[in-house]
This record gives C-alpha cells, sequence and structure tokens, in this order.
C-alpha cells in the first residue's frame, strides 16, 4: 500500500476529504492472497492479506478484472493474466460490497445464492434483486483505509477518453447494450464475463429475456462438449487463414484450462457457473455488399466498406433503443460503444475472438472512403450513381473513430507491439496497413471537399484531421511506428500492385481470392 500514501500525499487534506466523501468505493472480501486485480487496466495488483478493495472511484463505468490465486500446484497451471472481470456503473458515494466465491471464481454480492443453482445472468431487463445498500459508515470506510488501494486518478483521463462513448450515451442505452451483449447478472446487476466465454452472433431478439433452459446452468460434461466443439470450429477459423489468436502467453494457458475445466484436475474457476456468451452484432467483411448486388455495384462496396458499416450502425441501434429513434448526432454512438467493449474485453479480459472483432472494427473504419465523402477506387461516376449506392458521408464518425482508436492505444503498454510476451503476429503488419489506407482516405475527402467547396462540413474535416493527426503521433512517440513516412500516392502504388499479384490489401480482398468465387465473385462492367 506504498503507492497509496504515495498519491495521498500530492493532495491536501481538504482535497482527501471531498473525494472521501464524493467517490465510490468497492469491498471486495476473500480474495485469496496473490490474486491479480486491476481497476479499468490503469494499475495492477498482487493483492495481500490486507487487500479489501479500492477506494475513490469516479462516478461512471468501470471495469473490474482480476485472477484469483491458485490453491494448488495442479491449478497454477493457466493463471497468467487477467481472465475474469464485471462492468459496472458506479454512482457517486456509492459503496459497492462483492466477495469472492472460489467455487464460481467471481466476485458476487455479499448475500448471492450457492452457485450450482439456476443460473444468475441473462438478458433480462429487470433491476438486479439485490440492490446495494448503505453498508459502510465513512468513519468504516476510513478504518479501511490502509486496506484500500486508491483509484489512480492520475490516469482517469486515460479510461475516459478510452470510454468516452460508453459514458457518454444514456445510462438507460449503455444499460440495454451491456446486458444483450455480455449479460447481467441478476443478483447483482453487474456485467460479468470470462477469457473463456465463447461469442456468438446477435439476434435483434438478443435483448428479450431467456427461456429456462437457455437460462439454467451447464453441466460439467456439457461445458466439455462445448469446449470440445470450440476448439473444433477455432481449427477451422485458423485452417481459413483467419488470425484469431489469444493475447500474450495466453494462447497454451487456455488450452491447459480446458483441460482443467473437464475434470483432470481441480482449480476454482468456472465449474459450476460458465460466462454467458458475449453477443456481438453480425459482421462479416468479406461479404460487404447490400443483398442483391451485382457487376459495378458489387465490386464497389466489395472495397468500400461503408456499406457494411452502416448496417452495423443500424444493428447497434436497434440493440440499444429497439424501436425508438435516437436523437440527431447519437445515431452512431452505439456503434462506437461496441467498439470500445470489443477492444476491453479482447486486452483486459483477453477474449481472443474479440480480438479478431476489434481488429475488423478497424478495418471496417479505415477502407470506407465513402463515409468520409472520398472517391473510391471503383465508385460510380457521379452521372452513373444511383440511390440504392449512396451513402451519405459522416466524416464525423470517422474522426470519432479516430479519437477512440487513440485513446484505446493510450491504454496498451509501450512494448505492446514489440514484447515477445504480447506481440500478436501479423497484427502490427495489418493495422499499420488499414491505417494507411485510412491516411489515404482523409487526404482524398479533404481534397474532394476543397474541390466541392463544401464550406458547411469545413469543421468536420478540421476534425477529421486533427483526429488523424492525434493517431500518428500516438503511434510514433508510444509505439515507434511511423504511419506519415510514405507519400498516399506510394501507398495506392503498393496497394494497387499488391492486389494485381493476389495478396491484396484491400481488407478481405486477400482471403475474398478463395472465398469469393463462383457467383460470389465481385464482376467489374465496362461501360
Amino acid at each position: 500500500m506504498s503507492e497509496s500514501k504515495t498519491l495521498q500525499s500530492k493532495i491536501t487534506s481538504e482535497q482527501a476529504r471531498r473525494l472521501f466523501e464524493r467517490n465510490a468505493f468497492l469491498i471486495i472480501n476473500d480474495l485469496p492472497r496473490g490474486s491479480q486485480i486491476t481497476i479499468d487496466g490503469l494499475e495492477a495488483y498482487i493483492t495481500d492479506t490486507e487487500f479489501q478493495g479500492f477506494k475513490l472511484l469516479p462516478a461512471g463505468w468501470h471495469l473490474v478484472a482480476w485472477t484469483a490465486a491458485s490453491t494448488s500446484a495442479a491449478a497454477a497451471v493457466g493463471q497468467e493474466g487477467l481472465r475474469c472481470a464485471f462492468f459496472r456503473y458506479f454512482d457517486t458515494a456509492q459503496v459497492v460490497v462483492r466477495r469472492y466465491d472460489a467455487a464460481s471464481d467471481r466476485l458476487v454480492h455479499p448475500e448471492a445464492s450457492p452457485p450450482g443453482r439456476a443460473s444468475r445472468s441473462s438478458r433480462s431487463k429487470d433491476g438486479p434483486k439485490l440492490p446495494e445498500g448503505t453498508v459502510a459508515s465513512l468513519d468504516h470506510l476510513r478504518s479501511l483505509d490502509h486496506k484500500l488501494a486508491p483509484y489512480p486518478l492520475h490516469k482517469l483521463a486515460d479510461w475516459t477518453l478510452a470510454t468516452q462513448n460508453l459514458q457518454s450515451v444514456d445510462r438507460n442505452e449503455a444499460h440495454e447494450l451491456l446486458t444483450a451483449i455480455i449479460g447481467r447478472d441478476d443478483e447483482s446487476g453487474d456485467y460479468w464475463t470470462d477469457a473463456l466465454a465463447s461469442v456468438e452472433p446477435m439476434e435483434l431478439d438478443a435483448m428479450m429475456p431467456q427461456s429456462s433452459a437457455h437460462g439454467r446452468a451447464l453441466s460439467r460434461q456439457e461445458r466439455g462438449d462445448k469446449a470440445q466443439a470450440a476448439e473444433i470450429e477455432l481449427d477451422k477459423i485458423l485452417a481459413r487463414g483467419r488470425q484469431v489468436r489469444q493475447f500474450g502467453k495466453q494462447q497454451e494457458d487456455n488450452k491447459r484450462a480446458s483441460i482443467l475445466r473437464n475434470g483432470e484436475a481441480s482449480m476454482p474457476s468456472f465449474a459450476d457457473e460458465p460466462a454467458p456468451p458475449v453477443r456481438l452484432p453480425v459482421m462479416d467483411v468479406r461479404r460487404s455488399w447490400p443483398p442483391g448486388a451485382t457487376g459495378q455495384e458489387l465490386t464497389r462496396w466489395c472495397v468500400d466498406k461503408s456499406w457494411l458499416l452502416i448496417s452495423l450502425a443500424q444493428s447497434c441501434q436497434k440493440v440499444c433503443s429497439g424501436n425508438r429513434k435516437l436523437a440527431p448526432g447519437q445515431d452512431f454512438d452505439p456503434i462506437l460503444v461496441v467498439f470500445e467493449l470489443s477492444f476491453l474485453l479482447f486486452v483486459f479480459v483477453q477474449n481472443s475472438v474479440c480480438m479478431s472483432y476489434w481488429n475488423d472494427f478497424v478495418t471496417l473504419f479505415c477502407n470506407a472512403p465513402a463515409l468520409l465523402g472520398a472517391p473510391g477506387d471503383f465508385e460510380e461516376h457521379p452521372a452513373y450513381a444511383t440511390d440504392a449506392a449512396h451513402v451519405q458521408p459522416r466524416p464525423s464518425l470517422v474522426a470519432s473513430f479516430l479519437r477512440s482508436l487513440c485513446a484505446q492505444f493510450n491504454l496498451l503498454p509501450e512494448d505492446f507491439f514489440s514484447s515477445p510476451e504480447s506481440r500478436i503476429e501479423g497484427m502490427q503488419e495489418q493495422l499499420t496497413s488499414n491505417l494507411a489506407k485510412c491516411r489515404t482516405n482523409v487526404a482524398r475527402a479533404l481534397a474532394a471537399s476543397a474541390a466541392a467547396e463544401q464550406e458547411n462540413n469545413t469543421i468536420e474535416y478540421e476534425k477529421l484531421l486533427s483526429a488523424w493527426r492525434a493517431l500518428s503521433n500516438t503511434m510514433r512517440s508510444r509505439f515507434g511506428i511511423e504511419l506519415e513516412r510514405e507519400l498516399d500516392e506510394e501507398v495506392e502504388v503498393r496497394q494497387a500492385s499488391a492486389i494485381a499479384q493476389g495478396r491484396g490489401n484491400h481488407v478481405g480482398l486477400d482471403e475474398d481470392i478463395e472465398l469469393e468465387k463462383g457467383e460470389d465473385a465481385p464482376v467489374v462492367v465496362e461501360l
């Protein structure tokens, strides 16, 4: 707790008193000594017998992630990395108490029912059955002060920026999104998950309460069958060349963990209550054209992902608002919240499928020239343009994406792309290639806007340029990755050459060479 004293020494006693009265507390009981725990991924702690939670949490959404220390050598395998987590909104001056339940490896409500009964997680919109009570006075909290780790307030801006859309969206809409995507604990109201949670495509009825058949806890044998089926599916994905890899060393660890979970060894995780599947809106970057598209239209939207991006945004809107229309300017907030959640689940919960989903998000935004108002590679001449092929430019949406991406990179360690323990093969190359294409599209959009003398959009494009420059500076200063080294023309020539050689960098084309044959193959029509 020496860091706590260091941080407290930097503020006056009056400031400390106000923070103590205004900010929230998370009291954690029974977490084993030697466990790893972090809040918002800003500071990681190894707990001792004195640890009892966190203090001075600002109001808002927070993510608590942990790996409980094992009690036996057999269970120690697979314990690297933070693999369990929950999201929760903390109100001003709220005191939340959780206890560690070894049977389920979860932080549960103090009055939670024993594990093994009906599953406590559902997609229901009803409030928690066990509301938080006033369980601690300020005097009691002060008596626990030396046992509580301080929230790293000096890094709060990093978390706030990385979750700016989640924090700013209407709270009820955020609850609906999290309920549909992660599922909510019926008793505590926490949105909890783990690294081995399966990922399923979301249907629009995902917000509805689950039936009793889906709500019950799976048996150990059923869990084993599901784990085996998941491994078979993963092998199929890898066989198709998809870049799906675990974060850091978790790939081998999770293979061992799946064996342990099938009963060959004893470990205190996931035995009785599996995490509900993470449900994400359907997104396939390899099939990015409108239904029924043919000829030149199919070719255009195969390369330009704008249509798919708009379609995905509309799906995310329906998840959080149903049939209600969102206010103007807020209609694209839900898709940015989903983007933020996929990053947090990938980095801090270490869900590898969410990593692939986050990467697809980057692919969509970086390869959407029409959304920027930039001319695309296969765009129709204005004289032949049809309403069906039209996408309304929204440079502000891409600017918001670039700001979110920049904030996410600031949460990553500086050696993320270089350290052998955290580096994911091929990720940096694909990321920089996508960002190079984004840079080209931004430049084209700025040129098109200037040529058209669109004075009404000047501010939007200035914000777009500012967001790009901030991202470029972050990549250079934090990771040593230079995004401005090549001219736009050099990028286009290199990418065109790669496409001609059958190893294109237009996202999806490298995979589509094999996957888009026969009736699915794009067709270029000469006029």
